[in-house]
């Protein structure tokens, strides 16, 4: 059963390149005003040419939040805690050297008037996040390569076209031990 997966990697420490925890992760929280003009996030990450991870949320409703990553594109989607495949809707997200920004004005990540919102941008660095996509063959033992030049820490994994829910795996003293649906 051959079929197309995400996954997101992450290690237990810093990125090697960077210093500083603001060099390769960014949180923003701003409040909707029905306008996609003149706003950037992401604190200065260059997701555009590094790749990376965007997480949206409202802040002040019971909702999901919106997953974004380069390999995908900022029309694409992912909700937490949904067994939905991508979302191919156009949400209208551009990854930038800056960090990202909205093309389009949507209620669910970015815009209405009064409604809070938050974002953490997670861009990809050795020895602290990468973002890959593999072909399952639905045996067990597979090796996915990756960029973070040691053992992940954490491993989140999603079937882009099925309705499977999400599935981490944590390393433990042993290695890879152990794997909770989400």
């Amino acid at each position: 059963n051959m079929s197309t997966q995400q996954i997101l990697l992450g290690a237990g420490g810093g990125a090697e390149e960077a210093k500083y925890i603001d060099q390769v992760y960014h949180t923003d929280v701003w409040i909707g005003n029905d306008s996609t003009s003149a706003r950037t996030f992401g604190g200065g990450l260059d997701l555009s040419g590094n790749g990376g991870f965007v997480q949206v949320r409202k802040r002040n409703e019971n909702d999901v939040s919106a997953w974004f990553d380069t390999k995908n594109g900022g029309t694409k989607k992912w909700r937490c805690a949904s067994t939905g495949a991508l979302d191919a809707t156009n949400y209208g997200i551009n990854f930038l050297a800056d960090g990202f920004s909205f093309a389009t004005n949507n209620d669910e990540i970015n815009g209405t008037n009064s409604k809070y919102y938050v974002s953490h941008s997670y861009r990809c660095a050795p020895y602290f996040f990468d973002v890959k996509e593999y072909t399952g063959t639905g045996n067990s033992g597979l090796t996915v390569s990756h960029d973070l030049a040691c053992n992940p820490a954490w491993i989140l994994i999603k079937n882009k076209g099925s309705g499977s829910g999400y599935f981490i795996h944590k390393h433990g003293p042993n290695g890879m031990t152990g794997h909770m649906g989400v």
